[in-house]
């Protein structure tokens, strides 16, 4: 079968001049380097990986990946706490929102919402290290993917922190563009992470 180029894009990224081709042929990505002097080329049978390898530098990919694809890959990625890997995925725009009752405000860009998955909102309370993730339920429609999962870990203070979240996110042009939220927010607060009221 005849490869078409479809795009042609170049980026910088560490030094590193990529030069980005893309196929009619979802079956595999093909990415160029050039340093300077040399050529080298890196082939992916996974956009995904693809994209995850070089931490989101890919924009103009063969084909997009689906939405289960996306879903599932990046609830891997935080089960592993992979921040490249989830950095990847979310889009450069991208918007986390929280519980209200824990946060009112969402979390806005790639890097403030890679930065606070990946702990900084969990380091102070929780040990990030004992932090386990069971998916319970996935379901997609469209653009949008639905997570079930159950969160366990060790508090700093002792003793267990368990609750179950719901995730729900949407996604475009092969990137998260918004994560909703949904958990036990009286279970937070007891935990610590937002004051409780008297009485609670």
């Amino acid at each position: 079968m005849a490869l078409i180029p479809q795009r042609r894009s170049q980026h910088r990224h560490d030094d590193l001049t990529v030069f980005e081709k893309s196929f009619f042929n979802s079956s595999f990505v093909i990415i160029t380097h050039w340093n300077g002097n040399t050529f080298s080329h890196s082939v992916f049978h996974d956009t995904l990986t693809a994209r995850s390898e070089h931490r989101g530098v890919i924009v103009h990919m063969t084909g997009t990946p689906s939405t289960r694809e996306i879903v599932e890959t990046f609830t891997a990625a935080r089960g592993r706490n992979d921040a490249d890997a989830i950095s990847a995925l979310l889009a450069e725009n991208v918007e986390w929102h929280p519980p209200y009752a824990v946060r009112p405000r969402p979390f806005v860009g790639r890097d403030r919402v890679a930065k606070a998955l990946t702990g900084s909102t969990t380091g102070a309370i929780l040990d990030v290290d004992s932090i386990k993730r069971e998916i319970l339920e996935t379901v997609v429609d469209g653009d949008t993917g639905v997570v079930r999962q159950l969160m366990t870990a060790t508090l700093h203070s002792g003793g267990e922190y368990r609750n179950e979240y719901c995730w729900v996110y949407h996604c475009a042009d092969g990137q998260i563009v918004r994560l909703f939220e949904y958990g036990d927010s009286l279970a937070t607060a007891r935990a610590g992470f937002v004051p409780l009221r008297s009485g609670e």
